[in-house]
């Protein structure tokens, strides 16, 4: 089954290279819970420090898309 993720770092923790680590971690505990999967992120277009931290965590870019209202950029861990 599929597994989405979301991700948030404390302002006061921001640009300190944490977030792909924080990412990678997070993807390891949700594949032992789920057995595998795949991950999705959907990622704030004009959001780069994130768009970063996933392409730095592993995830690939497979498309964008739109929800609500907002322009997204779809990335998949396998």
């Amino acid at each position: 089954s599929d597994v989405c993720s979301s991700d948030l770092i404390a302002p006061s923790m921001r640009g300190l290279g944490l977030a792909s680590t924080v990412i990678r971690l997070g993807v390891q505990e949700l594949r032992k819970e789920q057995s595998g999967g795949r991950v999705h992120a959907l990622i704030k277009s004009t959001n780069v420090a994130s768009l970063k931290a996933f392409e730095q965590a592993g995830f690939r870019r497979t498309g964008t898309d739109q929800i609500r209202g907002y322009a997204t950029v779809h990335f998949i861990s396998e």
